[in-house]
């Protein structure tokens, strides 16, 4: 009796069995879905999340000395630029510019309400003036006056001019410097006696061209000046001294026009220096520094190469090149 009443539920279970592992593979799917389907969420949740700008970012600056007005602006690929974007910007100077700015607020309170008079404080009409944007839309704008007598502050006073603050030298240091103050100087590439195969020096006068020589024998280094050994001549190692140590003092003119070139003496240099030399990627290259008229009595106007920049160079720092120039 018992076995013809379990018959019939066996059936069914194995008609239900099937079914029920069907519906659990199909389950199983579904959840792993669901949580790969999450997981990307997540993740482009994350993604956005660290992308997303800071509303108190600052991502506009203005200043302006009395001479000219800079303006720099911070772009999407994280970096500052001038209004000729070809600019060489000095990221590292215009982002700490920035960050004091993030972090300075106004709290001496030096004078205030409504019988103020800002020309007591030169604030009337300001020599030097500073707004900056955040990336939330807020602007702010500082008026700086006269300077404290210590002169380690200045009075300033911000756009509705309500209220005279003193802030401290370091800002309004920045808000004075020129556009070349935040200009990155080019740098002159690595060079040595290893990696300077040869150069010329010529003045308006004379040409000498210096090449090296590698011994076989025990691998040392000599150089020569038409046929002659001149490793250890006293002028020519000068001359080296200048060449593996040169740097710009600072730049003057970026992008000078053929008018600028001439007038520093550029056109027609004084001295002309080309370099052939191997690079880190073991590639040969070519260098040529030309130095024109005395810009003051311990520098020169120099450039290089490409011509697109005027910068100033010590005059000790060719003093050895241009004794080259003459006969050793």
């Amino acid at each position: 009796m018992l076995r013809r009443i379990l018959r019939p539920l066996r059936r069914l279970l194995n008609l239900l069995l099937p079914i029920a592992v069907i519906l659990l593979i199909l389950f199983l799917i579904i959840r792993s879905w669901s949580i790969n389907h999450v997981s990307k969420d997540d993740l482009a949740a994350e993604s956005a999340s660290e992308i997303a700008v800071d509303p108190n970012a600052i991502v506009n600056i203005s200043c302006q000395n009395g001479s000219e007005t800079l303006a720099f602006h911070l772009k999407e690929d994280g970096k500052w630029y001038w209004i000729d974007e070809s600019f060489p910007l000095d990221q590292e100077a215009v982002a700490d510019f920035a960050q004091l700015l993030t972090t300075f607020t106004p709290s001496v309170t030096v004078a205030s309400g409504e019988h103020l008079n800002l020309d007591d404080y030169e604030l009337g009409t300001p020599p030097y003036s500073l707004s900056f944007t955040t990336a939330g839309g807020v602007s702010t704008t500082y008026h700086f006056g006269k300077a404290t007598d210590s002169g380690g502050s200045y009075m300033m006073t911000s756009a509705n001019g309500t209220t005279v603050y003193m802030a401290p030298s370091s800002l309004t240091a920045l808000t004075k410097k020129g556009l070349y103050d935040y200009c990155l100087i080019d740098s002159f590439p690595l060079l040595s006696p290893e990696t300077v195969s040869s150069f010329t020096v010529q003045s308006k006068e004379t040409m000498h061209t210096y090449t090296r020589a590698i011994m076989e024998a025990d691998s040392s280094i000599y150089w020569y000046n038409r046929g002659r050994d001149v490793t250890e001549n006293g002028t020519f190692l000068a001359c080296m001294e200048n060449l593996i140590s040169l740097s710009f003092a600072e730049c003057l003119v970026w992008n000078p026009v053929e008018e600028s070139i001439a007038v520093c003496g550029l056109d027609e240099p004084r001295l002309t220096v080309t370099i052939q030399y191997t690079d880190p990627n073991q590639r040969e290259c070519e260098l040529i520094l030309s130095i024109g008229n005395e810009r003051n009595d311990t520098q020169y106007f120099a450039t290089w190469s490409n011509r697109n920049a005027i910068y100033a160079i010590n005059k000790d720092a060719v003093k050895g090149l241009l004794a080259a120039a003459n006969a050793i």
